[in-house]
């Protein structure tokens, strides 16, 4: 799709260098565009069209030392998928040496997901989609939205089919 200049430097406003490295600013723009603000649309119209209740988590987390996935490439940042890991016990298999914040990630995934299947109580008191998503890193943080302005943006212009892409 090709977009012009005014395209780019709005996208560049809403990823400021200033802000962080370079290489994270491209990987946040990158997980936007190709996972975030996707799930956030199909979340938000499965909150507005299902009777059931719509929770949304975004795993935000990345591991003292680079991961290492994905045919060899060493992560800096959480990827699509690092909440599997943590989940089943298994950042060892993706990071060589675990730090304390590391193991406390993997607990507080592993309580998470035990806290929704076991009822979701503590969902419900902290908020459904769309006005609250759960931030997971090494504890649970609530918000009312994620890269909310980035992801009107990309829908806005065109964008939104690169979410499915993968």
């Amino acid at each position: 799709m090709p977009f012009g200049p005014t395209v780019a430097h709005a996208a560049l406003g809403l990823y400021p260098v200033n802000v962080s490295t370079p290489e994270f600013q491209l990987s946040s723009l990158i997980s936007d565009l190709r996972v975030v603000c996707g799930n956030n649309y199909m979340a938000l119209v499965m909150a507005a069209f299902l009777k059931s209740p719509v929770y949304r988590y975004v795993a935000t987390y990345y591991p003292q030392f680079p991961s290492e996935i994905y045919g060899g490439y060493k992560y800096k940042y959480s990827f699509h998928g690092i909440d599997t890991f943590a989940y089943f016990d298994a950042t060892s298999l993706i990071v060589d040496h675990l730090t304390g914040e590391d193991k406390q990630w993997q607990t507080n995934v592993q309580q998470e997901v035990l806290d929704f299947v076991l009822g979701g109580h503590g969902f419900d008191k902290r908020g459904r989609y769309p006005e609250k998503t759960l931030i997971l890193t090494d504890r649970t943080e609530v918000t009312s939205g994620y890269h909310t302005q980035q992801c009107l943006f990309w829908l806005a212009n065109g964008f939104f089919s690169y979410s499915w892409i993968n």
